[in-house]
């Protein structure tokens, strides 16, 4: 079924409160906190998944994102691991969604590796 993107989020690793959403538009989506500790890990993720799509249904959403990470010296643990994450209803087809989803990724690590 295609349907709506209810939320975006950029979600980080901090280096000290670990992964945490940064900014949300819109700031009030019912339970995407609840939705977010459960799956933390695969919105965060290990090296394995960077640069690939990762989609995970919880708690009534399906969470979409696509894991980056930049190895620098100048960041905190040495790396700055984002993701844009994209949040739909759980049974939405986000096949239209994943060319975006992935490209917007790989522009933003492009931006913060140009700046």
């Amino acid at each position: 079924m295609a349907g709506v993107i209810k939320c975006i989020f950029f979600s980080e690793f901090h280096h000290i409160s670990g992964p945490i959403i940064s900014h949300q538009v819109p700031d009030d989506l019912p339970l995407l906190k609840d939705a977010f500790d459960a799956v933390h890990d695969l919105i965060i993720t290990k090296q394995a998944l960077y640069d690939r799509l990762v989609s995970v249904d919880a708690l009534g959403y399906r969470i979409v994102g696509s894991p980056r990470s930049i190895e620098n010296k100048k960041y905190p643990r040495n790396a700055f691991i984002f993701n844009f994450v994209f949040v739909f209803e759980v049974n939405t087809d986000t096949t239209l969604f994943e060319p975006v989803i992935l490209k917007l990724g790989a522009a933003f690590k492009t931006y913060e590796v140009v700046m």
